[in-house]
């Protein structure tokens, strides 16, 4: 809860503070999947990460309100290829991504993005072409919601 949920609101904070004296900008709040169906065997996890969701909301609203120019999002990735849902796969479902015989196949074929998924999102919400995106959920997750 510290790292994730804690963290979350310290940076937002700060961000807050940078940018109304920038004159605006785009806060991007990294939440998961697990936020909106809940995860059993990570359920502190889940819970954090629900928690950055609302946050999210609350202080997209807030700058709205006080107009201060800030846009607030946050991104929900479902199973991306990083060591952390490499554990999970191997955790919950016995599959060792690396040692199968071609890692790159196995990750398409279990539906896990890349690293770039993520990236590209970011890109497009710090652009002036999501400039009307404001206290939104953007999922990708490859319409599969949990590991």
């Amino acid at each position: 809860m510290s790292i994730h949920l804690d963290g979350t609101f310290w940076g937002c904070q700060s961000a807050i503070e940078l940018m109304k004296k920038s004159g605006g900008g785009s806060i991007i709040n990294m939440s998961s999947t697990a936020a909106l169906v809940g995860i059993p065997a990570y359920l502190a996890y889940s819970a954090a990460k629900g928690g950055i969701r609302a946050m999210t909301k609350s202080i997209a609203v807030h700058c709205k309100q006080q107009k201060l120019g800030i846009r607030c999002n946050s991104i929900h990735p479902g199973s991306i290829s990083t060591p952390m849902v490499h554990t999970a796969v191997k955790t919950l479902a016995g599959i060792d991504m690396t040692a199968l015989p071609d890692v790159e196949q196995g990750r398409k074929d279990m539906g896990i993005g890349e690293p770039d998924d993520i990236a590209h999102m970011v890109t497009y919400l710090i652009s002036d072409a999501s400039k009307h995106v404001n206290g939104t959920e953007m999922v990708i997750d490859n319409a599969d919601t949990v590991v």
